[in-house]
């Protein structure tokens, strides 16, 4: 081998070396993925079993109730003015179909009466919707940060997304809606422990058992203060039962006027 040939062959040896370098560094330098797939929410079952051990005696349906240790020290999931005149309740699976249809009729109902009508949410989940634990961790943990109301609306908007998901696509997709539910603020790193976290699991199973104790037959099941406004005696279309609810709340909106 003559000199030419060694020096463009330790030239070659250089610059490949280098690359080699270079791809290893920016390995070690890429950040760590925060993705989701490593997240695990309880069974259906584990949170039953949560709100068994729940006494719901002292608790009022018809009222908005404090956090509090039942909750894991959560507070309720409200949209709109938390001392409106009338509060309607609603008992829902994010990955009921029905539930996602109606969400904008409600969403319509709160932007018409403004600061005189609230929605507290309260998490009923079917024993049939696989998806039905991790979406209401993704919005209870959404929910300590401050965006609670933007998720679940994003939640319902996607449903035929994430439907039929497996686990790392459903993982995917929380993040996705969480950061456009945050408008791109939200901690994902304190989204993804809080999903899996004690107050979370608790929170859910909290509803649930408030939700058992309204003895409900269906969800979406909507209760305007006290009064449970049934989608079968109305026996019409979503804008039907739409009037009824409005009907109900215009009558107590005029007897607290008095």
């Amino acid at each position: 081998m003559n000199k030419r040939t060694g020096i463009i062959i330790a030239i070659i040896i250089l610059v490949f070396g280098g690359l080699i370098g270079i791809s290893i560094l920016q390995r070690q330098q890429e950040p760590k993925s925060t993705s989701s797939s490593a997240i695990t929410v309880p069974a259906l079952d584990a949170i039953e079993t949560l709100s068994g051990k729940i006494n719901y005696d002292n608790y009022n349906l018809a009222k908005i109730i404090p956090a509090n240790d039942d909750s894991g020290n959560l507070p309720e999931n409200i949209k709109g003015n938390s001392k409106a005149r009338v509060v309607l309740y609603e008992y829902a699976d994010y990955q009921c179909e029905h539930c996602a249809a109606m969400n904008p009729y409600l969403n319509e109902i709160l932007s018409e009466y403004g600061d005189q009508v609230a929605l507290v949410f309260r998490t009923y989940i079917m024993s049939y919707h696989t998806h039905g634990v991790i979406t209401a961790a993704a919005a209870n943990a959404a929910a300590l940060q401050g965006y609670w109301a933007e998720m679940k609306d994003i939640l319902f908007a996607n449903q035929n997304e994430w439907y039929h998901a497996t686990e790392a696509e459903m993982s995917d997709y929380l993040d996705q809606y969480f950061m456009t539910a945050s408008d791109g603020k939200g901690d994902l790193e304190k989204f993804h422990a809080d999903m899996q976290s004690d107050a979370v699991a608790q929170k859910i199973a909290f509803d649930m058992g408030l939700s058992e104790k309204a003895d409900l037959q269906w969800t979406p099941s909507i209760y305007v203060e006290d009064k449970f406004i049934s989608q079968k005696e109305v026996n019409g279309t979503y804008n039907d039962f739409m009037q009824a609810i409005r009907d109900e709340i215009d009558a107590r909106l005029q007897a607290t006027a008095k």
